[in-house]
């Protein structure tokens, strides 16, 4: 179980390692695979009703960089958190795996921590 901490609006790029199991010895091929980031308030909340979702179906939410050696980016933007209440919002959060067999495999899963911004007007004159 991980931990994510993001700041709400910001923008922030995660960096994924997908390992074949939990020694870590030997990294899982995300060829021909589709992953999925998911962030809910409650772990039973229904897909539709995530906080966050991206797919590697459009490589400007996840990217897998190199497939190879089981990398991939999960890109979240501002608007990704601008709508939580300005306090620390405790969420939770997945990512899942497809493999080009079909079968699903969870590679991550923990607490997803959004801390509320103190700079809240960025524009310049």
């Amino acid at each position: 179980m991980s931990k994510i901490t993001v700041i709400k609006g910001d923008d922030r790029t995660l960096g994924l390692i997908v390992y074949t199991d939990s020694t870590l010895a030997n990294r899982f091929s995300l060829a021909d695979c589709d992953l999925w980031f998911t962030v809910k308030n409650k772990a039973s909340d229904s897909d539709a009703d995530a906080v966050i979702q991206k797919t590697s179906a459009a490589s400007d939410e996840i990217n897998v960089t190199d497939a190879a050696q089981g990398e991939a980016e999960i890109y979240l933007l501002p608007e990704d958190t601008e709508s939580l209440p300005a306090v620390v919002a405790r969420l939770f959060f997945d990512v899942q795996v497809k493999g080009s067999d079909g079968k699903i495999k969870t590679v991550s899963k923990g607490s997803f921590v959004v801390e509320p911004d103190v700079t809240l007007d960025t524009a310049l004159a």
